[in-house]
């Protein structure tokens, strides 16, 4: 078998954001494939310790315009290469289209090696909606930056891979170009049976599930400020970053913002639902996958849906207007004593879990 080589951003023992989960998976899953003929390679940023030296820190902002972000330097990239020609690996696998100075730079040694980019949302539209969100300088050079960057990406990669067709379009509205293969988000199976009928939680609740980035906090916000939600029912929400906004978001008892937490299977099962009222982004949104993994339903915007190939109407709501999300709680409330736990879980496992992800990933790299 040949040789591959994973370049990422992190591997993280016990990751919490969507993209750490995804980020371990693919690595999982080519371990898994490749066993001892993977070789892995882990950037991590170093700007942690710059802040108090004006040198350094004026040296790692002023190299981020040429693309040497998320932890890339000369030393590093030379590392990359050293690496190859001392394994004689034929074929590299970068997970981020945000690392695309790496196809180049490796790329323009290594004329003939198979580059394998992963496009875990496509990251000019992503932060295109962030500099939207906060109108400044720095937002706009760090979208630029990114289009560069995923730019590179784009024409030093021999395989392209996107999550949905709706990141494929944009690809080529963007770069003229479009994905070799789409794959879908899957997550870790983390569904806790041993929680499973433990009703601990007496209180009847919706549950927002996210970390904290402008889309998540623009869209919950948006719902606590515009969908009548019938008082004897909670607002829950859960998700790193979202401590800080507790004061601002629990204006009144309905809102619970809880925070991070170690395991969400017990908040997932005592939810009536989830609800995903997400306006922007990229890629596919974790949220979804996650609840499915749990056996919950959602009631989700258009976006909290993009990618997910699937009739909506067996997984939650599709809504529109405030009207379609208030209408969508209301349904969801006389169904919260219906048992769809099997099913959903069924759907995840068929289309979302570890082993989905292995076998399109199978026909992609053994081709």
């Amino acid at each position: 078998m040949s040789k591959i080589l994973l370049v990422t951003k992190n591997i993280n023992n016990n990751p919490k954001g969507g993209r750490e989960k995804l980020n371990k998976l693919i690595y999982m899953i080519l371990k898994d494939l490749y066993k001892d003929n993977l070789l892995l390679f882990v950037l991590k940023d170093e700007d942690i310790n710059i802040k108090n030296n004006k040198y350094k820190n004026f040296l790692y902002h002023f190299n981020a315009l040429f693309g040497y972000i998320d932890g890339i330097n000369s030393t590093k990239i030379n590392e990359i290469n050293l690496l190859i020609l001392s394994n004689n690996i034929n074929k590299i696998f970068i997970d981020g289209s945000n690392l695309g100075l790496i196809a180049k730079k490796i790329r323009q040694k290594n004329t003939f090696l198979e580059i394998i980019s992963f496009f875990h949302n496509v990251e000019a539209r992503f932060f295109f909606g962030e500099f939207k969100n906060k109108l400044s300088f720095k937002s706009l050079v760090v979208m630029l930056v990114n289009f560069m960057v995923e730019k590179q990406s784009v024409l030093y990669s021999s395989v392209l891979i996107c999550l949905n067709k709706r990141d494929n379009d944009l690809l080529f509205s963007i770069y003229g170009k479009r994905a070799n293969y789409l794959c879908s988000l899957s997550m870790f199976d983390e569904h806790n049976i041993i929680v499973n009928g433990n009703k601990s939680i007496e209180f009847d609740y919706l549950l927002f599930v996210g970390g904290f980035f402008y889309a998540n906090f623009i869209g919950i916000k948006w719902f606590i400020e515009n969908v009548k939600v019938n008082k004897s029912i909670k607002i829950v929400i859960v998700g790193k970053g979202f401590e800080i906004f507790r004061e601002q978001l629990s204006g009144n008892d309905q809102v619970i913002v809880v925070g991070e937490v170690d395991d969400l299977s017990e908040w997932y099962l005592n939810s009536i639902c989830t609800i995903a009222p997400i306006f922007d982004g990229s890629g596919m949104k974790t949220k979804v996958a996650e609840s499915l993994m749990h056996g919950k339903k959602i009631i989700g915007s258009t976006e909290a849906f993009i990618g997910y190939d699937l009739n909506i109407n067996d997984i939650g709501w599709e809504c529109k207007t405030i009207f379609d999300f208030e209408n969508a709680v209301v349904s969801a409330f006389i169904e919260k004593n219906v048992n769809h736990y099997t099913k959903l879980r069924q759907i995840y496992l068929k289309n979302y879990s570890y082993d989905s992800m292995k076998n399109t990933f199978k026909s992609i790299l053994f081709k």
